[in-house]
């Protein structure tokens, strides 16, 4: 599988925008820690609100085996650089299935995206690099299980 993060690449993970074992109670804690990763350089003042909105109107959790993971991403307006954040939670909360919204997900992993508006071309391949990458139940199990510090996990990101 391709490495996500390369110097040609459209956006990278960095070490500070990693937080593992996060202890959230419920969906909305999980994207206000996620989106707290984010720097003022990166998106704007209304990045927060407009991620919570989305995710209500568009669910993002996706049943993945073993872990189930939720990838939100505001609208692009809020957004000034384009980043990722990831996350990985102590106990899963659950999130609203993506495309069956009366349905629910129990999420481990959230993979917060900022993606400006320009680049929809290279927005469209990352997001398809990240939906592949979740369904492999290998770095899943990377991620969940051995990842013990940030730079573990941006080295598990990439590689597999």
């Amino acid at each position: 599988m391709k490495e996500l993060s390369s110097e040609e690449e459209f956006v990278q993970l960095k070490t500070d925008h990693v937080r593992l074992r996060a202890d959230y109670a419920n969906w909305t804690e999980a994207i206000r820690g996620s989106a707290a990763l984010f720097t003022k350089e990166e998106v704007t003042d209304g990045f927060l609100e407009a991620l919570l909105l989305r995710e209500k109107q568009y669910p993002t959790g996706l049943p993945v085996y073993p872990y189930g993971v939720a990838i939100p991403h505001p609208e692009p307006d809020v957004v000034l650089r384009p980043s990722i954040a990831l996350v990985t939670l102590v106990d899963p909360v659950p999130f609203k299935m993506m495309g069956s919204p009366d349905e629910e997900v129990l999420v481990s992993i959230v993979i917060t995206l900022a993606l400006p508006k320009k680049d929809h071309e290279q927005q469209a391949t990352f997001l398809a690099q990240i939906i592949e990458r979740v369904q492999d139940e290998s770095w899943a199990r990377h991620l969940m299980e051995e990842a013990k510090t940030s730079t573990d996990a941006l080295m598990i990101f990439k590689s597999i």
